[in-house]
């Protein structure tokens, strides 16, 4: 488990995992060799499991889609390699296990339909005969909250939006460091330029109109949940009437644990995900939404997210 500093430390990572340590230690008062060894600590422990920029894939003219999926007949040496081979397909960023009605969650990201179709075969191939049922969506919104959680003296913050759509063009080189950042934003740009057989000032300066273009929307931190005493929870509501969303959505903002939310095309409307130390507050939470919401939430679903066996964000195409 962490303390109370690791949590701040941890809180200034997440918001940017490019500040320098003496950034960190001046927001966090700890001096500059503490931060250093509490991070160097975290990464040994695998609290930290690493850092990654933020994406906006939309402006690359990607689109993401929702999978959840439910198995039946199958044994667990089965259902292993299943995942492992869910892991594999190029175009799947998350693969998870969930308890409850659903089994697994996948999301994918593809630039056409015939893109989409081919992952869906691919998926299809996959399972096999032990596919039970599905449920796919489109995301067409997604927003990202920090988090306050683990500085509950900090406001609740939303980074920069990551689905704001475009047709960005980019050459090998532009891919070839967001393919990097993407699992690796700590990595220092002289020696992303070595990997790349490229100069630090060209590296530099492609960093920076990716940032200005709105490409890369910011530097964020993996964090193993589990280690810092969490869960993952995603609630997933259908709603008759869709208006509502945005109203759900800032309603969730009065709590710390309200970590994402999608807007959903398809068989839901609305995934809101939140991070927990205690079960009863998902139920408070969950309460509080349906009191508010009574007339337009049509059903629901509580996903416990029980291991995140891929967590990648950018595709391997």
């Amino acid at each position: 488990m962490i303390d109370e500093i690791d949590k701040k430390i941890l809180f200034e990572l997440d918001m940017n995992s490019r500040r320098s340590l003496s950034e960190i230690a001046l927001k966090t008062g700890v001096s500059k060799e503490k931060v250093h060894y509490r991070i160097q600590k975290m990464l040994e422990n695998s609290v930290i499991r690493g850092f990654y920029a933020v994406i906006d894939l939309t402006k690359l003219g990607y689109t993401k889609y929702k999978y959840y999926i439910k198995l039946h007949n199958v044994r667990q040496e089965v259902e292993n390699e299943i995942i492992k081979n869910l892991c594999k397909i190029n175009n799947s960023t998350w693969v998870a296990t969930i308890e409850g009605y659903w089994n697994l969650a996948v999301t994918v990201v593809a630039k056409d339909l015939t893109e989409l179709n081919s992952v869906n075969k691919q998926i299809g191939t996959v399972i096999g005969e032990h596919l039970f049922e599905k449920n796919v969506s489109t995301v067409s919104d997604n927003g990202i909250f920090c988090r306050n959680y683990l500085n509950p003296t900090m406001k609740k913050f939303q980074f920069p939006h990551i689905y704001e759509g475009g047709n960005r063009k980019v050459d090998e080189l532009d891919m070839a460091i967001l393919r990097i950042l993407s699992k690796d934003s700590s990595m220092s740009i002289s020696y992303m330029a070595r990997l790349l057989a490229s100069t630090r000032d060209k590296v530099k300066y492609r960093i920076k109109k990716l940032k200005e273009d709105k490409v890369i929307v910011g530097w964020r931190t993996f964090i193993d949940l589990e280690k810092i005493g969490y869960d993952l929870y995603k609630i997933v509501f259908r709603l008759n009437d869709i208006i509502k969303r945005r109203e759900i959505i800032t309603f969730c903002k009065r709590y710390q644990s309200y970590v994402e939310y999608l807007k959903l095309v398809g068989e839901t409307d609305l995934e809101i995900e939140i991070e927990i130390s205690h079960k009863p507050e998902l139920r408070n939470i969950l309460d509080e939404i349906r009191t508010e919401f009574s007339d337009f939430i049509l059903g629901y679903n509580i996903l416990d997210i029980s291991h995140e066996h891929k967590v990648g964000f950018f595709p391997t195409v």
